[in-house]
């Protein structure tokens, strides 16, 4: 065959390789993260001691709480705060860099 056939030969059957490989990849049987990790999970629980015989089936009755004003400022101080630079960076900041980005053309 002419050197230009024998090339275009050459790639096509080099391109049917590499779409082999990637089909390879793409069907082949993964274990999924999250099964792993809960699985993990379940393993570190059970090698702690006396997790095993803290666990009780069945419902529970929940108990009601009394906050005083020191659990409510102390709950302010450590979530609250720190949850005020979040919050506007998500409501005000991220909403015009977006709106910038979608609509250049609009002030």
């Amino acid at each position: 065959p002419p050197p230009a056939a024998a090339a275009a030969a050459a790639a096509a059957e080099k391109e049917n390789v590499d779409n082999k490989t990637k089909a390879g990849r793409a069907g082949a049987q993964t274990t999924p993260a999250a099964l792993i990790l809960v699985a993990l999970g379940i393993v570190v629980a059970l090698c702690r001691p006396g997790s095993v015989g803290s666990l009780r089936l069945g419902p529970s009755i929940p108990t009601l709480l009394t906050l005083t004003p020191h659990d409510v400022a102390r709950g302010v101080l450590m979530a609250g705060l720190p949850q005020l630079p979040l919050t506007t960076l998500n409501s005000v900041i991220a909403v015009c860099a977006l709106s910038g980005d979608l609509f250049p053309d609009r002030p």
